[in-house]
């Protein structure tokens, strides 16, 4: 259960990263701002009806991850904090289904 009017509204997600080296990390993590849906009519070339289907996503804050010593054999959990404002990256939209 996700709800952005309360103290646990962080999430994560497991990376898109393509890189397998040992320094990629293997987790995304967020902060949820809104919860949105929206009834989205397709219209384009490969359009079967003109049926709406609902479309529900997350508006987001990523974090970036520090580069501490983290993991069980550090017995330590990630450091992390926002993506800077100025960043194209800094804020985002993701499926609900991503989150873990």
């Amino acid at each position: 259960m996700v709800n952005p009017h309360t103290d646990h509204h962080n999430v994560v997600l497991l990376s898109q990263n393509n890189d397998k080296s040992s320094t990629s990390h293997h987790f995304c993590y967020a902060r949820i701002l809104g919860i949105y849906h929206v009834n989205v009519i397709f219209t384009g070339p490969e359009s079967r009806d003109y049926q709406s289907r609902c479309l529900e996503f997350l508006w987001v804050r990523w974090f970036e991850v520090l580069k501490n010593p983290a993991g069980w054999e550090q017995c330590s959990l990630d450091k992390g904090r926002f993506v800077p404002m100025h960043t194209a990256d800094a804020f985002g939209f993701i499926d609900p289904a991503d989150v873990l």
